[in-house]
């Protein structure tokens, strides 16, 4: 069973409120859209069509935690699918790239200036969206997330590969990447009041976002290009000090540090990328990035323990299962 499949049977107990907030997402995207003169034939009216973890884990945590009714929550997940796609919008102009998913980047269709905008007007979309709710601390939290995930990129921005250690790039994909889904799971438990419930599932959250991005970085170094789209690497040439490649430099000796350091940050061959994947599974990077993946996965489940069984908890289980499956 692909990747898809997996997740479409695991999205089946929040599939009609899932729907719900891609709705909702979609109309987003589309006032974005209409508020510009600019127009370009290969637009697509709706969003890039990702793997929507963001918004159905919001509802999954809804479920876990005894909502009665999760269509009162998918405002709530499209909210926080909304400020994905906001970073991913900001991220595009940084990496200069034409393309997100397969459609147009907005930067492409539009120029960099009015991405940023446009990006903007999704978070402020979102931020009006939970404000619904009538929580301040739902919003409170939210702020608190896009704040987390500016800082961690400012610090790193601009870092030399030299001075890089270990514990930056998990800094970043902790601010980045896995605050942001945390705050997804943790927002439904907030609103019920559900403190206990609430504080689970961000540690759920935090602890599978970050697992979640040392797979995405093994994907990028040893993932199949004809499946990924993009040749293997890519993080070499764009400069990116994800956590495997920080530890594939503190492992190689000198002479080898010295050419992986001519090679970062401009376009490689062939070639070059396969000494990168000799040094890689050589040196035990995979198996070493792996395994802290797969220490961050248990954490999250064991944050669920606290919840009695249900539809939604065991599909919260197997999203766990489906990340670490992808760097396979």
């Amino acid at each position: 069973m692909d990747l898809k499949a997996r997740l479409d049977l695991c999205y089946q107990p929040v599939a009609e409120p899932l729907e719900n907030a891609r709705a909702i997402v979609a109309g987003f995207w589309r006032d974005a859209l209409a508020l510009t003169p600019v127009r370009a034939q290969s637009v697509s009216p709706s969003p890039p069509s990702g793997k929507g973890l963001r918004p159905a884990l919001c509802l999954m945590a809804a479920g876990a935690c005894g909502a009665r009714d999760l269509a009162d929550f998918a405002p709530m997940a499209a909210a926080f699918e909304a400020l994905h796609l906001a970073s991913l919008a900001h991220d595009d102009v940084i990496d200069r790239a034409m393309t997100r998913r397969g459609s147009v980047s907005l930067n492409a269709l539009w120029d960099n200036h009015a991405a940023v905008l446009g990006g903007d007007y999704l978070v402020a979309r979102a931020i009006e969206t939970l404000a619904t709710y009538g929580d301040c601390g739902i919003v409170s939290q939210a702020v608190s997330t896009v704040r987390r995930m500016a800082e961690a990129e400012l610090a790193f921005f601009g870092l030399p590969m030299e001075k890089a250690t270990l514990d930056q790039p998990l800094n970043l994909a902790r601010g980045k990447t896995a605050s942001l889904f945390a705050a997804a799971c943790g927002a439904p438990a907030r609103s019920m009041g559900e403190a206990t419930c609430q504080e689970a599932l961000e540690t759920y959250g935090m602890a599978l976002g970050m697992a979640f991005q040392l797979t995405d970085d093994l994907l990028d170094l040893c993932g199949d290009p004809e499946h990924m789209g993009k040749p293997a690497c890519r993080d070499v040439e764009e400069g990116k000090l994800t956590y495997p490649l920080v530890l594939l430099r503190d492992r190689l000796n000198e002479t080898d540090r010295a050419i992986f350091r001519n090679l970062f940050g401009r376009t490689i061959d062939a070639g070059e990328r396969q000494w990168i994947l000799d040094r890689a599974w050589d040196l035990g990077v995979m198996d070493h990035a792996r395994g802290t993946a797969e220490r961050y996965i248990e954490e999250a489940l064991a944050a669920l323990e606290v919840f009695r069984e249900s539809p939604w908890l065991r599909s919260m289980r197997i999203v766990c299962e489906i990340v670490m499956e992808r760097d396979r």
